[in-house]
């Protein structure tokens, strides 16, 4: 969470600056909660409705509980809305994952610098990368 500090210059903050900040908070609080949400959420919920082996798809079971939740939690109850925070959410989670992705690979070249040592055999051309389900966006149409 993002927590914004002002310096006080005459008693009082102006109106439009505290509007701002309080804006700016109730922003990050509602990117962030569906993250929030799904950490109180227990795993065993999923572990028994689901049966056999599953692929990691980008409507997961979990993932449309969260966002139910989230949409019980919201004024505007209806599909569209739904779907735009659950888009929202996806959008996030893939950031955070193509950061992850290119900081492992930086990694990865920097110990290959380190070490120069050739290794027996052919080299590894696997690159870590996201499937493409979910490099792509999803649609926000609800028909």
């Amino acid at each position: 969470m993002i927590i914004f500090t002002t310096k006080k210059r005459s008693g009082n903050m102006k109106n439009n600056r505290s509007l701002s900040i309080s804006t700016k908070i109730s922003e990050t609080q509602k990117e962030n909660l569906l993250t929030v949400l799904s950490k109180h959420i227990p795993d065993k919920i999923y572990r028994e409705v689901s049966t056999g082996k599953r692929r990691d798809r980008v409507f997961s079971n979990s993932a449309t509980l969260e966002t139910m939740v989230l949409t019980a939690t919201q004024e505007d109850k209806s599909l569209k809305n739904s779907v735009l925070l659950y888009y929202r959410g996806h959008q996030m989670k893939r950031e955070l994952l193509e950061q992850e992705i290119e900081e492992l690979q930086i990694q990865a070249k920097s110990e290959e610098n380190q070490l120069k040592k050739r290794k027996p055999g052919r080299p590894s051309k696997f690159d870590k990368k996201l499937p493409k389900s979910k490099q792509e966006d999803i649609s926000l149409n609800t028909a």
